[in-house]
């Protein structure tokens, strides 16, 4: 086993993605940091500097497939989308629900699903080619870590569901099902 060091002496390490090639990406539950760390030559630096862009507390990270970072502020209930080769922020949103804790992220094709320790939720955010919009919580648990899907399709446009975050339980449902029969009612009124 090979460890790396972080520079710095209270960077409380949590979550970690893979990033293109070698690269992978730490956040820092201490000051909103985010480290750029490479398995081939060991080399771990700050990739974006707690600076002043809003973030308090990076838990969960996350690579999409067009080269944007997405990092989830627990403590400021937001996400941030960076563009990897550019360093630069090209997205800032909040959860849009009072006091949401986003600790950990997902991305499957066009969006990034994150869960949130404060509410029994997924949010979806999408992140496709044409850029970053705003979260939303088609997705609800069941408290048997099941995803549950909404069964109207009139209050929220078709979704599927990515296999990835199904509970081992349910990996024998079709990704795709848009419901579930027998499954239970969330107490947001979304099934």
């Amino acid at each position: 086993m090979v460890g790396y060091a972080l520079p710095g002496t209270s960077v409380f390490p949590e979550g970690i993605t893979g990033g293109p090639g070698t690269t992978f990406f730490v956040g820092s539950m201490a000051d909103g940091g985010i480290y750029r760390g490479d398995t081939a030559t060991g080399r771990i630096e700050m990739f974006v500097p707690p600076d002043g862009d809003g973030r308090t507390t990076i838990t969960g990270l996350a690579v999409d497939g067009y080269g944007r970072l997405i990092a989830c502020d627990y403590d400021g209930g937001q996400l941030f989308v960076y563009d990897l080769a550019a360093r630069s922020l090209v997205a800032r949103r909040v959860l849009p629900a009072e006091e949401s804790w986003p600790n950990d992220v997902a991305v499957a094709g066009d969006s990034a699903y994150v869960t949130d320790t404060k509410h029994p939720l997924v949010w979806r955010l999408p992140a496709g080619r044409g850029g970053v919009g705003d979260p939303s919580w088609p997705w609800t648990s069941a408290g048997s870590g099941l995803l549950i899907p909404p069964t109207s399709t009139a209050s929220w446009p078709a979704r599927t569901i990515p296999c990835c975050l199904l509970h081992p339980r349910a990996r024998a449902a079709r990704c795709g099902e848009s419901t579930w029969p027998g499954a239970a009612r969330s107490r947001f009124g979304v099934p």
